[in-house]
């Protein structure tokens, strides 16, 4: 399983969002870059970078950086956000993206996801982004009335190179993946899944390498929170999924946990504050309206 580090990107900054909803938004990073240096120096192949500018028409400046990420730091870049015309999808590889993800357009415009596919076979992932089952567009913000299995289906029958599954209830929660939904689709579907939303240990991680149904698995996880909190390390992460084989149960990979102390300390907010990095600052916004990625 290909695990993927995640860079939310807002007014230049790496922030984290809760159920991607703008009124609460944590700042980890002023300078994103130096973040996806750290990632490489960890070990990172793939980073997961989320427009949230461009998702919610704030502007553009968030280009430069994913240009960067991908073109002078070397990482493989899986973006989204915003992309729901083909021109804003073919500067984004133009840019030096690998993949793309499509998210309200997934769902609307179906021919577009179809074109685009057939256009850049391997690079269009679709987002399957569901609160309780049913699927969610406009920044998370609206139902759409298809359940998660049958637009994943449909997405299937596109061509899209894999689906990014999001449970939006447990985004940036660390209350642990949506292992039951994520069942659901590699049942309802044989390309490429990866899961996003609510992973908060290393244990999480490991339930996901062994979801199996009809023989197909996880292919990847995006991660972010759990990293940025230091629940565990991007280099422990990496090492358990080199070899998940070798851990005995779910359970045992506790022993496997980030030891916090002398680390850092957690604040009132539940975030670790590292000597060695950018303490977390959380803000609000009156603009409730979330992401569309």
């Amino acid at each position: 399983m290909q695990l993927f580090p995640c860079i939310d990107l807002l007014g230049g900054q790496c922030v984290r969002l809760r159920k991607g909803r703008l009124a609460d938004v944590t700042v980890y990073d002023h300078d994103p870059l130096e973040r996806a240096r750290r990632f490489q120096a960890a070990g990172a192949v793939w980073v997961h970078v989320v427009d949230l500018d461009a998702a919610l028409d704030t502007g553009t400046n968030n280009r430069q950086i994913i240009r960067a990420i991908a073109q002078d730091i070397g990482l493989r870049v899986q973006t989204g956000g915003g992309l729901r015309e083909a021109d804003l999808v073919q500067r984004a590889l133009d840019a030096g993206a690998a993949r793309v993800v499509l998210g309200t357009a997934a769902v609307e415009n179906p021919t577009l996801v179809a074109s685009l596919a057939q256009r850049y076979p391997g690079q269009i992932v679709a987002a399957v982004d569901a609160v309780q089952g049913e699927v969610a567009i406009r920044g998370w913000t609206q139902g759409s009335g298809i359940s998660a299995p049958d637009l994943a289906r449909r997405l299937a029958d596109a061509g899209v190179a894999a689906l990014l599954a999001t449970e939006v209830s447990r985004d940036g929660m660390l209350v642990g993946p949506d292992l039951g939904g994520t069942e659901a689709l590699l049942a309802a579907v044989d390309i490429p899944i990866l899961a996003s939303g609510g992973v908060s240990s290393l244990a999480d991680l490991l339930a996901l390498t062994r979801l199996e149904v009809v023989g197909r698995r996880v292919t990847g996880a995006v991660v972010g929170k759990a990293l940025y909190d230091g629940r565990f390390s991007l280099e422990e992460a990496l090492a358990l999924l080199s070899d998940p084989g070798s851990v005995d149960t779910v359970d045992s990979v506790s022993d496997m946990a980030v030891d916090l102390d002398g680390r850092g300390e957690r604040d009132v907010a539940g975030d670790v504050v590292d000597s060695d990095m950018t303490s977390p600052t959380r803000t609000s916004s009156t603009r409730e309206k979330g992401k569309d990625r």
